[in-house]
Protein backbone atom coordinates (compact mmCIF):
# COMPACT_ATOMS: atom_id res chain seq x y z
CA UNK A 1 0.00 0.00 0.00
CA UNK A 2 3.03 2.26 -0.13
CA UNK A 3 1.87 3.30 -3.60
CA UNK A 4 -1.14 5.03 -2.00
CA UNK A 5 1.18 7.21 0.07
CA UNK A 6 3.56 7.87 -2.82
CA UNK A 7 0.66 8.98 -5.01
CA UNK A 8 -0.69 11.41 -2.39
CA UNK A 9 2.14 12.67 -0.17
CA UNK A 10 4.91 14.94 -1.46
CA UNK A 11 8.11 12.88 -1.73
CA UNK A 12 10.03 15.21 0.59
CA UNK A 13 7.49 14.47 3.37
CA UNK A 14 7.03 10.74 2.76
CA UNK A 15 9.57 9.49 5.33
CA UNK A 16 8.09 11.70 8.06
CA UNK A 17 4.56 10.51 7.27
CA UNK A 18 5.62 6.86 7.35
CA UNK A 19 7.38 7.41 10.69
CA UNK A 20 4.27 9.11 12.12
CA UNK A 21 2.04 6.25 10.93
CA UNK A 22 4.36 3.67 12.48
CA UNK A 23 4.47 5.54 15.79
CA UNK A 24 0.74 6.28 15.94
CA UNK A 25 -0.80 3.12 14.48
CA UNK A 26 2.10 0.64 14.76
CA UNK A 27 1.89 0.12 10.98
CA UNK A 28 2.75 1.96 7.79
CA UNK A 29 -0.10 0.36 5.85
CA UNK A 30 -2.76 2.82 4.73
CA UNK A 31 -6.14 1.61 3.47
CA UNK A 32 -7.14 4.93 1.97
CA UNK A 33 -6.04 8.54 1.85
CA UNK A 34 -8.04 11.56 0.74
CA UNK A 35 -6.88 15.14 0.32
CA UNK A 36 -9.30 17.47 2.12
CA UNK A 37 -9.86 20.73 0.27
CA UNK A 38 -11.88 23.87 0.73
CA UNK A 39 -10.00 25.59 3.54
CA UNK A 40 -8.22 28.92 3.46
CA UNK A 41 -4.83 27.49 4.40
CA UNK A 42 -2.23 26.34 1.89
CA UNK A 43 -1.39 23.39 4.18
CA UNK A 44 -2.11 19.92 2.82
CA UNK A 45 -4.68 18.17 5.03
CA UNK A 46 -5.54 14.51 4.56
CA UNK A 47 -8.08 12.04 5.86
CA UNK A 48 -6.46 8.63 6.12
CA UNK A 49 -7.81 5.22 7.12
CA UNK A 50 -5.53 2.76 8.89
CA UNK A 51 -6.75 -0.62 10.15
CA UNK A 52 -10.36 0.44 9.57
CA UNK A 53 -9.97 3.57 11.69
CA UNK A 54 -10.19 7.01 10.08
CA UNK A 55 -7.69 9.61 11.19
CA UNK A 56 -9.28 12.89 10.25
CA UNK A 57 -6.17 15.01 9.92
CA UNK A 58 -2.64 14.65 8.77
CA UNK A 59 -1.57 18.22 8.36
CA UNK A 60 1.27 20.64 8.70
CA UNK A 61 2.60 20.10 5.22
CA UNK A 62 2.74 23.08 2.92
CA UNK A 63 1.91 22.54 -0.73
Amino acid sequence: MKQILKASIPEIKLAAVEKALQYTFNTRTVESIELLTGGLSSALVYKITVSGKPCKRLSGMQA
